[in-house]
């Protein structure tokens, strides 16, 4: 669900960046991408919501501060949502057994009749922690991850850091995430560029969705992300032919 999720929201920033009057089907598709959207229940859509709340921002320069406050408060509440599992304590609950949880957890929060637990993301982040603090500033080496053994971690053993920047810091290392990092500010930079200069809006709209997806999610093994990076390199190579 996430990566198709991935993949229509990337077709809505183009779309949205479309002169409507230039196609008859504007309306349509957009209706289409956005039931196919919200139909994967995946949290990305939260994400897609502030950056199309910061689309609209760069429109209405007098509401400018009510949407990127907007932006903000829903990419908190998209972190939220990944990193907390909240549960009926009046229920079973059998699902958490699968839940690659410790069996021992305690519940962080009781409120009334729900509990607030950590999810596998926010273990998963810990585990990471853990490695960076460990093997710093090395990395332990390309998809060693999920290989690494970790006692506090152990039921997690198989699992890559569904995070782009913790990844690249346990496995690169300082020099690894460094490089990323400058990849990331060139790629925003010269999308930006695009978007001042020839209105090519999407290119800065998909970049800033990438950096924030990449919090949770390792975006550099998504070929789309690729894709999108070589037509920003190519329309920049071409200034100089």
């Amino acid at each position: 669900p996430s990566m198709l999720a991935i993949h229509i929201i990337i077709c809505l920033l183009i779309l949205i960046s479309f002169d409507k009057k230039s196609n008859k089907f504007y309306y349509g598709y957009k209706l289409i991408f956005f039931i196919s959207l919200f139909l994967t229940f995946s949290k990305s859509i939260l994400i897609f919501l502030a950056i199309y709340l910061f689309y609209l921002g760069k429109k209405f320069k007098n509401f400018n501060k009510l949407f990127i406050s907007l932006f903000m408060l829903l990419i908190i509440l998209q972190n939220f949502i990944v990193h907390i599992i909240i549960i009926n304590k009046n229920k079973s609950n059998s699902w958490l057994n699968n839940s690659f949880s410790p069996n021992d957890v305690s519940p962080l929060i009781t409120f009334f009749d729900f509990q607030f637990y950590f999810s596998n993301y926010t273990f998963l982040k810990l585990k990471s922690i853990e490695v960076i603090k460990n093997i710093f500033p090395n990395g332990i080496g390309f998809r060693n991850f999920n290989k690494y053994e970790s006692f506090n971690y152990n039921y997690i053993d198989h699992f890559n850091p569904h995070s782009t920047y913790l990844g690249i810091l346990c496995e690169y290392g300082i020099l690894g995430f460094v490089s990323i990092l400058f990849f990331f500010i060139f790629l925003l930079q010269k999308s930006k560029q695009y978007f001042i200069k020839k209105n090519i809006v999407f290119l800065y709209l998909i970049i800033i969705y990438f950096l924030i997806e990449a919090i949770n999610t390792d975006i550099i093994s998504f070929k789309i992300f690729w894709i999108m990076a070589a037509i920003i390199i190519s329309n920049n190579q071409k200034k100089y032919e």
